[in-house]
Parts: structure tokens; C-alpha cells; sequence
């Protein structure tokens, strides 16, 4: 079902791949950020995020940057974590802000499958064709 919503909002132009590819979209953003003042540590494996103690008690704390797994430090305004949220409370974050809502939704709900969808563009007429093949996976 997944396939066919992105298919339609493709075609009602409400969604879209960018030109170039992904890796062009990339390059564009990195570039424009570098011309701003930004700096980009390529091949740089983050081993955690770092959280200052709010004042006057808080509870959670606020984000102040990233800890790299050779040591180094680096602060910022604002942490993207690009991973998934696994990753980003339980690893990244040392499990500190999980209660059990969040315990729970990964203690509990089931991962949905996985999807690829390989699209060609033949130019040849299909009619009378079925209109999706399916193939299963033998084994996981």
C-alpha cells in the first residue's frame, strides 16, 4: 500500500525524487552550509550526544553537541540525529530519558516488513500484462 500512496503523490506531483539523485541533494545542502560557516567532519562516527544539565532542576536536560568516538567534541545550537530512534535513546542518549511508554515501543510493537520496489522504464506496450509481480523472499 506504501508502493502505490508514493506512486500516486508522484503523480499528482506532490512528491518527487531530486534531480541528480540523492547523493547531488547532498552535495548541494553540504555545500551551502560550508558557504554559511558550517563545518563537516566526513567519516566521523558519533558515540554519543551530549546533554547539559538544565538549571533549577530540569529533568531532561538540553542538547549541546556530540562526542565522537575518538574523543573529540563538538557543540552546536542544534543535534540532528540521522539514525533510527533505537539508536538515538538507547545508544546515543545512554537510555536516560526512556520511561516505559517509550520502553514499551520497542519492547513491544512489531517491526513492519521490509519493501523494495524496483520500477523500470521499458518502452514497449504491457497490455494484458499483469499489472504488479510479486517475489517473495525463500528465507529472511
Amino acid at each position: 500500500m506504501l508502493a502505490l500512496a508514493t506512486l500516486a503523490e508522484m503523480n499528482d506531483r506532490e512528491a518527487g525524487y531530486p534531480i541528480g539523485g540523492s547523493l547531488a541533494l547532498a552535495e548541494t545542502l553540504a555545500a551551502r552550509y560550508e558557504s554559511l560557516g558550517g563545518e563537516i567532519h566526513y567519516k566521523s562516527r558519533v558515540s554519543r550526544i551530549l546533554v547539559e544539565d538544565v538549571p533549577n532542576g530540569g529533568e531532561t536536560g538540553r542538547v549541546v553537541g556530540v562526542e565522537l568516538t575518538d574523543g573529540s567534541r563538538h557543540y552546536g545550537d542544534i543535534v540532528i540525529s540521522a539514525c533510527d530512534g533505537r539508536s538515538t535513546i538507547f545508544d546515543l542518549l545512554e537510555a536516560r530519558y526512556v520511561d516505559d511508554t517509550i520502553r514499551s515501543y520497542y519492547r513491544d510493537l512489531v517491526p513492519s516488513q521490509s519493501l523494495l520496489q524496483v520500477a523500470l522504464g521499458v518502452a514497449q506496450d504491457f497490455t494484458g500484462e499483469p499489472p504488479m509481480l510479486s517475489f517473495p523472499l525463500r528465507r529472511p
